[in-house]
């Protein structure tokens, strides 16, 4: 339930890094959830179960069920879901990619679901990526957060 509620926090800031102690950031999210909530829960015959939030989980778990338990370890992992998460909640509320984000992220799953085998997440090049990250130098959670945020 924590990491859910991590995810929706980053989904909702659209970013990939929370500071979970700054009272600040606690404000501005406050604000930030008001005004995103607002655009995102449907209005009229749509269920609430429409909303952003809601219809990005359930792409999530749509996702790891294609992946298959030899992947389970991916989307389990709380950075690549706060990753993934703040890059929708990112896309989903900018203009110029708005309207791609949902039928792009439709492809991708039913890509997977026809063929997982063939890797169409890029989860051998993610952890060969991820791999790279030297702990000595950089911290490997913020890494993999900001690695899964911005790759296309």
């Amino acid at each position: 339930l924590a990491k859910v509620a991590q995810a929706f926090q980053a989904w909702l800031q659209g970013q990939p890094n929370l500071d979970l102690r700054n009272t600040v950031m606690e404000e501005l999210l406050a604000e930030s959830a008001i005004e995103v909530l607002g655009q995102s829960v449907p209005t009229g015959a749509k269920s609430s179960n429409d909303d952003g939030f809601h219809r990005f989980v359930k792409w999530m778990v749509d996702l790891d069920m294609a992946l298959g338990s030899d992947n389970i370890a991916f989307l389990g992992n709380e950075t690549t879901v706060l990753g993934v998460a703040a890059a929708v909640g990112s896309l989903e509320r900018n203009e110029a990619l708005t309207k791609r984000v949902w039928p792009s992220l439709s492809k991708l799953l039913a890509m997977t679901q026809q063929s997982a085998a063939s890797d169409p997440v890029g989860l051998k090049t993610f952890e060969i990526l991820r791999s790279g990250i030297v702990p000595s130098k950089e911290n490997v959670g913020v890494a993999t957060r900001e690695m899964v945020f911005n790759d296309p």
